[in-house]
């Protein structure tokens, strides 16, 4: 899985996908080059000026299988130290990781790090209220997750202690 900065005029989807790019050609433009199988990004981002790499790269099986809900903590530290970084959510594995991103000549990239563990149910969605609690919803319906139950919704409020984490890289 993958972070992305979604850009009008920027290709950042799967080469796959392209066979059906004449369906949507008048509303996002011409079609770019296609990537190469087997290249690497960056390389094909020299390539192909419309391709946008990912800003984020989520090692696979690592950090979870299937990332799903992305929300940004835009509480100013009530809900911990980690004010203005992204948290996303996993359904396979029933973790939320922490995103910290910075913008490097006009692109995004960052770093994840593990943040919860050992939720109820595969975590689909995740939202920080304004007064610092994380809520995130949860279902292994029709899919495997390491969470057993079927559904839940959670609250995670933050401790007031300030944790022994890297804070941004």
């Amino acid at each position: 899985c993958h972070l992305k900065h979604l850009i009008p005029g920027k290709f950042v989807g799967h080469p796959g996908r392209f066979r059906w790019y004449e369906l949507a050609e008048s509303t996002i433009g011409p079609k770019p080059k296609e990537p190469k199988s087997q290249s690497r990004s960056l390389t094909e981002a020299e390539r192909i000026p419309e391709f946008e790499v990912p800003a984020v790269m989520f090692p696979y099986d690592k950090m979870g299988k299937s990332a799903s809900g992305v929300t940004c903590d835009t509480t100013h530290g009530k809900f911990g130290p980690f004010s203005g970084q992204l948290f996303v959510s996993d359904q396979s594995a029933s973790t939320v990781m922490r995103v910290f991103l910075e913008k490097v000549q006009g692109h995004y990239q960052g770093v994840c790090f593990p943040f919860r563990s050992g939720l109820a149910s595969g975590n689909v969605a995740t939202e920080i209220l304004p007064q610092g609690a994380m809520i995130v919803g949860g279902t292994n319906r029709g899919w495997g997750s390491v969470g057993p139950k079927p559904f839940a919704l959670e609250r995670i409020d933050w401790s007031g202690e300030v944790p022994f984490e890297i804070k941004e890289m």
